[in-house]
């Protein structure tokens, strides 16, 4: 009888103790994170905690000066680079919370954080992408009103430095969760100059070589083209222009161009057709198909 009652004290004692986790975790995850039409396309697997970056936001608030200290010194550390992704989850939550906080009042020690960030994101494996993705989610809107375009404008300012087509495809995939979640909440100027890079038939990435990059400019320009914000009525028709534009006699090319003949304007012909279909099947999935 004795021993039952060892066992039930023990059993009751860790079922307090659950519930007091479960109900700390519950007040540490705070409101409902705003979740945009940009998640459609992500992952449904990952290790990025909202609760845990939303605790850094905290400390960062405290304690600005601090956590940049602390995680600058953290960072310097060139290990960092090869850490598993548990590793690099935690530097995810921990600058994406940080940044979220709006705290950091030294502007250089918040481009150098936005800056560390845009590094990992860009350099991480595809099976890790999905934490930069949703810590750039978090950076934007953590909820709350809690609103920033900082990200996506330092994300405008690396384009020139992108050296590679994995770099080009993955800064594309952040600009387009940045902006879902930016919604209509400002930022008018970047999106404006996002449309304008979308647009142009020299540099526009729907016409890029590679295919991943033109499968993400597509999924960029679905959702600006989508957008229902009057002030980019201009540079959206544009970029519908764009796609309208010599439709037919790229056609024309790209149909009759012979594979055992390649054909560096034919090539350019193919790249481009595939970038409008893939756009015009990204709208029409997600039910904008009128906007063309």
């Amino acid at each position: 009888g004795e021993a039952r009652s060892q066992v039930n004290g023990k059993a009751d004692a860790l079922m307090q103790a659950a519930e007091s986790l479960y109900g700390f975790a519950n007040e540490m995850s705070g409101p409902d994170w705003p979740m945009t039409r940009a998640f459609e396309c992500l992952p449904s697997t990952g290790a990025f905690i909202v609760a845990v970056a939303r605790f850094w936001m905290l400390l960062a608030r405290v304690a600005p000066n601090d956590v940049v200290t602390g995680l600058r010194a953290f960072l310097d550390d060139p290990t960092i680079q090869n850490g598993d992704r548990s590793m690099r989850c935690a530097v995810a939550e921990a600058l994406a919370g940080t940044l979220a906080s709006r705290a950091v009042a030294n502007v250089d020690d918040e481009r150098w954080m936005e800056r560390a960030f845009i590094k990992f994101a860009l350099d991480a494996s595809t099976d890790q992408r999905e934490e930069w993705l949703r810590g750039a989610a978090y950076c934007t809107d953590s909820g709350n009103g809690n609103i920033s375009d900082s990200l996506l404008r330092r994300l405008l300012e690396h384009e020139e430095s992108l050296s590679t087509v994995t770099h080009v495809a993955r800064s594309l995939e952040l600009k387009r969760v940045c902006a879902a979640q930016l919604g209509r909440a400002g930022g008018l100027d970047i999106k404006h100059a996002m449309l304008d890079a979308l647009a142009d038939p020299v540099r526009t990435p729907i016409f890029h070589e590679s295919r991943i990059v033109r499968e993400h400019a597509a999924q960029l320009a679905a959702l600006m083209i989508a957008s229902a914000e009057p002030e980019l009525a201009e540079p959206r028709a544009r970029v519908v222009e764009l796609f309208t534009r010599d439709i037919e006699r790229a056609a024309s090319q790209a149909l009759s161009a012979d594979p055992a003949m390649p054909d560096p304007e034919l090539t350019k012909a193919r790249d481009a057709i595939e970038g409008v279909f893939y756009a015009a099947l990204e709208l029409v999935r997600r039910g904008d198909g009128a906007a063309i």
